[in-house]
């Protein structure tokens, strides 16, 4: 990390010009369609929140796929996966998305449902606590702490590209405090700074896209 940090400095004072120096990894990536190591099923009081913010017709559709994938009737964790970091003193705070057993209640067409839940650590026991209900392409939590939780990247993408909202706690909700948009040109995804909340779509989610119309015949 010494010679990182030396190299950046040398490059400045050639060049005269600051180079950033590298981010640091996130702690958990979670993409829609790849399921990462290291989750598991999330513990009963978690799995309870998830599935009380679901609608009539998505609660609905949860026994259904309960059936498809042959568990037993209500057995609802089972399409739903964890992580936990104990993001600051007291407090543990779970990242819950969907289980490679796809159901349609926490997937769209491209984008997967997640859900941060914060557990107060207490005796003679814990309480729990949605912080952030959310859908996307990508979700990242980083290792950066704001107001004791772990700060985020929340992705949203459509045809034309895609809006990256780096999200931290502030002290009631999880808001944007750093936002960009990308485009894929070829190989390599080219991105540029936008300022949060510039317009009415939200930070983490890509503009919808219009077709043209087509034109009136003569």
């Amino acid at each position: 990390m010494k010679r990182s940090i030396l190299l950046i400095g040398m490059l400045t004072m050639l060049t005269g010009t600051a180079v950033a120096a590298p981010a640091a990894e996130p702690l958990l990536e979670l993409r829609a369609r790849t399921v990462a190591w290291g989750l598991v099923m999330p513990i009963p009081p978690v799995a309870n929140i998830v599935v009380g913010t679901l609608d009539k017709s998505n609660a609905a559709l949860l026994d259904s796929c309960v059936r498809e994938q042959h568990l037993q009737p209500h057995n609802y964790r089972a399409l739903l996966l964890s992580w936990n970091n104990p993001s600051s003193a007291g407090h543990r705070l779970y990242v819950v998305r969907g289980s490679e057993k796809l159901c349609g209640a926490f997937y769209g067409v491209k984008d997967f449902n997640y859900y941060l839940i914060d557990e107060q650590l207490g005796r003679p026991s814990s309480t729990f606590k949605l912080l952030l209900q959310g859908h996307g392409e990508r979700l990242a939590v980083l290792p950066a702490v704001t107001n004791g939780f772990n700060e985020i990247e929340a992705t949203g993408c459509n045809d034309g590209g895609c809006r990256i909202a780096r999200m931290a706690f502030d002290g009631r909700q999880y808001r944007p405090v750093q936002c960009e948009e990308s485009q894929v040109r070829g190989k390599s995804e080219v991105r540029r700074n936008r300022v949060c909340g510039s317009d009415a779509t939200p930070d983490d989610q890509a503009p919808p896209t219009t077709r043209p119309k087509p034109s009136a015949r003569r």
